[in-house]
């Protein structure tokens, strides 16, 4: 007995003697890995809204925005790391745990390197309830209120560059509203509806509604916030409304940042080099749980919009490219809630844009990806 009870603390000694001596190895000669996403490969599926007519393709490359190109280094496919370190002029954040919008008027927004080279200079017009300006119709039939992000806002795009706005020029007895947040998720858009609604949803009675949520990859990251928000990239997901799950309904818990105990454990798990230098991320992987939460949150905000608009269409929309390797399972979980879903998931938009589909050194979407973007929904939503 006492021979296995000294086998059994020999091997505890060892095993923790050989992770302090990795420990020390990746402290002294590896460095710590960039921010990573848990990408799971997903089967690709076939999806009508993915073809492209040659049509449409033609319209895309005769458009003179194709003409665009990016201020900083050439983007071949990964734009250059060493200069996603960027500062920004002008208060485009927005907070909405503390109701804070960015406020009416323009925004001069400038993006540059960390060696202060120039990415893009742009600037952003809100109207009265913070959002940012589309074209005005002055008898609209009917409205589009486009939910999501930056990728939605138009972060280092011009007024008149962003989807919203260019989906606007296509139809003119539409009213569309930009309703993009820096920063917008799931949560943000679920609190915003819901707690908020007189902030920066537009009064149409009796009109006919369609709304979209536009999701990219990293809205996955902001729904749970995994250990990666409490290293220094991801710290400001903290801000961020925090849902859990009850009787199958979302249920608002407060901010990311309450959750004491979990975070405690975050903060000291990504101490460990060991953590920093391969990368490792808690959850490891995002899994069916996970995309059936991100349906359920769609079906929350759809069924809170329809209390205000009878009327309302509601989609969701993979972005082009930026939605994998996940847009297949986030479809079929949204689908099989009864949701429309457009998923681009596949669509080739760095063939389409000529590898600039994103402002070099910075990697949000180019202009060229927001008019790519804006055709595909021209041809796909509801008139």
């Amino acid at each position: 007995m006492k021979k296995n009870l000294m086998a059994v603390l020999v091997g505890v000694l060892l095993t923790l003697l050989s992770l302090s001596l990795i420990e020390v190895y990746y402290r002294a000669f590896v460095p710590p890995k960039a921010e990573v996403f848990a990408f799971v490969p997903s089967t690709p599926v076939e999806v009508p809204e993915a073809r492209l007519s040659a049509e449409l393709i033609s319209q895309i490359q005769g458009d003179p925005i194709m003409k665009w190109r990016s201020l900083g280094s050439a983007y071949e496919g990964e734009y250059n790391a060493k200069v996603v370190d960027v500062s920004k002029q002008g208060p485009l954040g927005c907070c909405v745990l503390q109701g804070f919008f960015a406020p009416p008027g323009k925004v001069h927004s400038r993006a540059y390197t960390k060696h202060r080279d120039l990415l893009y200079d742009v600037h952003f017009t809100f109207d009265q309830r913070s959002r940012r300006i589309t074209p005005e119709v002055s008898h609209a039939r009917n409205a589009l209120l486009a939910f999501g992000d930056s990728y939605t806002l138009g972060e280092g795009v011009n007024d008149e560059e962003s989807f919203p706005y260019v989906l606007g020029t296509y139809r003119a007895s539409t009213q569309v509203y930009n309703l993009g947040l820096m920063g917008g998720s799931a949560n943000q858009t679920l609190y915003e509806v819901t707690k908020l609604p007189e902030k920066r949803l537009p009064d149409l009675p009796d009109q006919e509604v369609t709304a979209i949520y536009t999701f990219m990859v990293d809205h996955l990251e902001r729904l749970i916030c995994r250990s990666l928000c409490l290293t220094a990239q991801g710290m400001w997901r903290l801000n961020q409304p925090f849902y859990s799950l009850k009787n199958g309904r979302p249920y608002f818990e407060g901010a990311f940042s309450d959750r004491k105990v979990l975070n405690s454990f975050y903060t000291w798990f990504h101490q460990s080099a060991i953590v920093q230098g391969t990368g490792m991320v808690l959850p490891p992987q995002f899994t069916q749980e996970h995309f059936d939460f991100f349906a359920t949150m769609m079906v929350e905000i759809r069924d809170v919009l329809k209390t205000k608009y009878p009327k309302l269409k509601f989609y969701v929309v993979m972005y082009p490219g930026s939605s994998d390797p996940y847009g297949s399972d986030l479809t079929a979980a949204c689908k099989k809630r009864g949701l429309n879903v457009l998923n681009y998931a596949s669509v080739d938009i760095t063939g389409l844009a000529q590898k600039r589909e994103r402002i070099a050194g910075e990697g949000h979407p180019s202009p060229i990806a927001h008019m790519i973007l804006a055709r595909l929904l021209n041809r796909d939503l509801p008139q």
